[in-house]
């Protein structure tokens, strides 16, 4: 069986990089998408996303105890939300 986690982790870092230099759309990521689902199906890409979105916020709350900010809470959680839904509208 492959690795939800690796699979989407490595689409995840791909997008991070393009993101980064305000490459998107981009036929790469169409590429790694349609690889991935290929690989792990949509249901296994969407397991993928939960696994590295619960990651992700697992580093944010461990970096919120050392240095004591409110990474990760959810008060911060529902900030950032809020910010991106207006950004997008």
């Amino acid at each position: 069986m492959a690795d939800e986690f690796s699979i989407t982790w490595a689409l995840f870092a791909k997008l991070e990089e393009i993101c980064e230099h305000g490459q998107l759309p981009d036929p790469a990521v169409d590429d790694l998408v349609a690889g991935a689902e290929e690989t792990i199906g949509t249901d296994g890409l969407l397991s993928g996303w939960g696994l590295v979105a619960a990651c992700l916020r697992a580093r944010l709350v461990e970096h919120s105890q050392t240095v004591g900010c409110d990474c990760g809470s959810e008060d911060w959680l529902r900030r950032v939300q809020v910010d991106n839904a207006e950004g997008h509208a």
